[in-house]
């Protein structure tokens, strides 16, 4: 009798499993895997403030998606990591997170010599790579392939515009580059020469300066330029090394003596240390990526008011290319129907993104996303503690200032 119970119980019991694997949600008997995500970014050192800002709108897109439903039923989660802003340990951290962590996007980083490894990997491999603040023009042009996608502006388009805003406003002949010494210097360096002569005839390079990333003292470099006497100097320097190079210039006058060009002076996350009183660069002409006190759309206030909750920090154009780009992944996800890597880029290609930076496209032809940037002065308003970009209706939209389609592909064939 014991042993007929037993077989009875057994019974019962295979037939509740077979019940709860045909009939029950597979939810209600296990939660799908989420979606991980690689970050990699540099967390360390004089520019750990890029990653932590994209970490923390890493989590803002992720949060936001996940109470939406996720992507295809499915959430999404991060793994971040630090590059150093280091080629190897970059490459090295991507390799970790797709062989072993299985990550289906990977996603960053500050350093174009970063980003060109990691990008090779990813052509390789055949794993999307969201770039959202690298900005060699090699990513897209001569290094492009299909797997990369760039979601901020690049240096073609920050150069370009400034080259013009420069010579519209000043004209100046004799001028003097400021770069810090790696690649996207070196392609600052390269596009401004390429676009300044054309606006201002018989303008001459009067002297470079490179500077390794992460100085501290500055001095021997502003010295060398003072000695220079430039009319213009053009400075492509930023995060710790703009801000140590504002700080320990001005006492040299050199704003006063000199025209001033700061690349990414106009950012926030670059010079808002910098208080109304302080040395800054006060009447510099400068590029602004996000310039998130003009409320450029509805959703830019709201990630601006989440951003600041959420960290006590101004809001970014690295942290918001982020933002951008993980909601990218999942409107396309959700386009193509699926989650493989070929159908979800064949979604993306052409695809036309509703931003906080307005509606944009991820152009097919290079992967390179349309997105605009505003030229203004640098100075103070009553509203803001901090010097920032203001007067941009001097300057026409550079939204245009982007190596064509054509020019792109043929440097691409020259590889």
């Amino acid at each position: 009798m014991k042993g007929k119970n037993i077989r009875v119980f057994t019974y019962l019991m295979v037939c509740m499993l077979v019940w709860c694997v045909v009939f029950v949600p597979k939810g209600a008997v296990a939660e799908k895997e989420p979606i991980k995500i690689g970050v990699i970014y540099v967390m360390s050192g004089a520019h750990a403030m890029y990653g932590l800002n994209a970490v923390a709108a890493t989590e803002i897109a992720i949060d936001e998606i996940n109470k939406a439903g996720g992507v295809l039923g499915r959430k999404l989660s991060y793994i971040a990591r630090d590059d150093k802003m280091n080629p190897e340990v970059g490459l090295r951290e991507a390799k970790d997170l797709v062989l072993n962590q299985k990550v289906s996007l990977l996603s960053g980083v500050l350093s174009s010599g970063v980003a060109l490894a990691m990008s090779a990997y990813a052509k390789e491999s055949k794993v999307i790579f969201f770039n959202s603040m690298a900005h060699t023009p090699k990513l897209t042009n001569e290094e492009g392939h299909r797997y990369f996608f760039r979601w901020c502006t690049n240096s073609t388009t920050q150069h370009h515009s400034g080259a013009k805003a420069c010579a519209k406003y000043w004209g100046d002949k004799k001028v003097v580059t400021v770069a810090p010494d790696y690649e996207y210097g070196k392609s600052f360096h390269e596009i401004w020469w390429k676009h300044y002569p054309r606006y201002v005839p018989g303008a001459v390079n009067a002297g470079e300066i490179w500077i390794p990333l992460g100085t501290k003292d500055m001095t021997p470099y502003i010295t060398k330029l003072m000695g220079l006497n430039p009319q213009l100097v053009a400075c492509a320097l930023f995060g710790g090394d703009q801000i140590a190079f504002a700080k320990q210039a001005e006492p040299f006058g050199t704003y006063k003596k000199f025209h001033f060009y700061g690349a990414s002076d106009g950012d926030t996350y670059t010079l808002h240390p910098i208080k109304r009183g302080e040395p800054g660069t006060e009447g510099a002409i400068a590029c602004s990526r996000f310039p998130y006190w003009m409320e450029i759309t509805p959703k830019s206030a709201a990630f601006t008011k989440k951003f600041q909750e959420k960290t006590g920090r101004v809001p970014v154009f690295d942290a918001l290319c982020h933002y951008i780009s993980i909601h990218a992944f999942k409107d396309a996800a959700e386009k193509a129907g699926s989650l493989d890597t070929e159908k979800i880029i064949d979604a993306l290609e052409g695809g036309i993104f509703d931003t906080a930076l307005g509606k944009i496209e991820m152009r097919a032809c290079d992967h390179q996303f349309q997105t605009p940037l505003w030229i203004g002065i640098m100075g103070y308003t009553p509203d803001f503690p901090y010097i920032h970009t203001t007067q941009f209706e001097k300057f026409e939209n550079p939204y245009a200032n982007y190596d064509t389609c054509k020019e792109a592909m043929e440097l691409r064939k020259k590889q």
